[in-house]
């Protein structure tokens, strides 16, 4: 007996509900992660400061829109333990952690550009103190046990260190290795521009140990028509091994 095969009907289940639009912002937001990943790098830095804008002794470095910042403390006088991240080649740092992260930021309380992937950075207020304004220096050529010299001044400069003397021009900067048998040193330094009477402005002595090196910064003073220094000191860290 020829029985006639039963039709069938197809029946199309949708697909659960909001499944692909998840999908694809999943997907989107996927990509948008990698994107940003890419753009950025790894950077070290050590930070220091000047002056400490009141309430202000600590910032928050951006690493991405809702991304974890990271939290930087600043000394005057000596510079902080290494702080290692990703980011942008662009560093703003915010006075908290919610302005940091947030998706769109506020105006940063400071911003500089790092192109080598070690840099020292000095933090110093504004004017009107309401940001802070940084001077990056690359770890690059400035060896533990040396002098980096920066003339942030209008002078021209003539430094004695050692047995020949150097002169700096007005924005110059100069790399001074102190020998490891003999680490004081004296030190004099002339001012010694046309236009104001040749002067000794600085005349000293300057220790320093092998596992150190110190920034000296020479900006315009306040109090004469000379100059004023500020130092700043990064003390080796210690590695896993040499660590007691």
């Amino acid at each position: 007996m020829n029985q006639k095969p039963s039709s069938q009907r197809k029946i199309s289940l949708p697909p659960p509900r909001g499944f692909f639009p998840r999908f694809l912002l999943m997907l989107g937001f996927s990509c948008s992660f990698l994107v940003a990943q890419e753009n950025t790098q790894k950077w070290q830095i050590k930070v220091a400061v000047m002056d400490i804008i009141e309430g202000a002794h600590e910032m928050w470095l951006r690493t991405g829109a809702g991304q974890k910042p990271v939290k930087v403390s600043m000394n005057i006088r000596t510079f902080s333990p290494a702080i290692e991240f990703r980011a942008q080649e662009k560093l703003q740092f915010y006075r908290s952690a919610a302005e940091a992260a947030a998706k769109e930021a506020p105006e940063p309380l400071a911003s500089v550009v790092v192109k080598t992937p070690k840099n020292l950075i000095v933090f110093s207020p504004s004017k009107d103190a309401s940001q802070y304004q940084g001077l990056v220096v690359p770890e690059t050529d400035f060896p533990y046990g040396s002098f980096r010299f920066v003339n942030l001044s209008k002078l021209h400069l003539l430094i004695q260190m050692t047995e020949k003397p150097f002169a700096m021009k007005p924005g110059g900067s100069r790399v001074v290795s102190l020998s490891g048998e003999n680490p004081v040193t004296p030190v004099k330094i002339t001012a010694a521009n046309e236009n104001v009477p040749k002067r000794v402005i600085r005349e000293t002595k300057w220790s320093l140990e092998p596992t150190q090196r110190e920034l000296v910064l020479i900006i315009p003073s306040s109090e004469n028509a000379y100059a004023s220094f500020r130092h700043f000191v990064d003390t080796k860290e210690a590695t896993p091994e040499e660590a007691p």
